[in-house]
């Protein structure tokens, strides 16, 4: 329901109250979702979680020599085609246990240890 005031105002003015309340209602589910993303990388929220693109161009140079840190928990999809990443290490993907699909084409990888830590 409107406030009490804008139910006595003006048409327009309801209007105005229906698409700042609808805006309000935006902005909060749009906070719900972290984001937060490697700045090498550009991060998208899907039904299915994260996917975070870190690819490089084809046939340019990237500065990416590692996996990038600081992936959203919900993760699902990486793509890190197209770099120079020459090692994959077991803390490389740590704590993102819903990734699902990891996209390595085009890498320079010489060495993979994925085994888990000894606690």
């Amino acid at each position: 329901a409107l406030p009490i005031l804008a139910q006595k105002a003006h048409p327009a003015m309801q209007l105005m109250w229906v698409q700042v309340l609808l805006y309000s209602m935006l902005i909060t589910s749009l906070e719900a979702v972290d984001l937060r993303c490697p700045s090498s990388c550009s991060c998208s929220q899907l039904e299915n979680g994260v996917t975070a693109d870190c690819g490089g161009a084809a046939g340019e140079p990237s500065t990416i020599t590692a996996v990038p840190k600081g992936f959203p928990v919900d993760t699902s999809v990486i793509y890190l085609g197209h770099n120079n990443i020459s090692t994959l290490g077991k803390s490389s993907f740590q704590g993102l246990d819903r990734l699902t699909d990891l996209h390595l084409f085009a890498n320079q990888i010489q060495s993979i240890d994925l085994r888990r830590s000894e606690e």
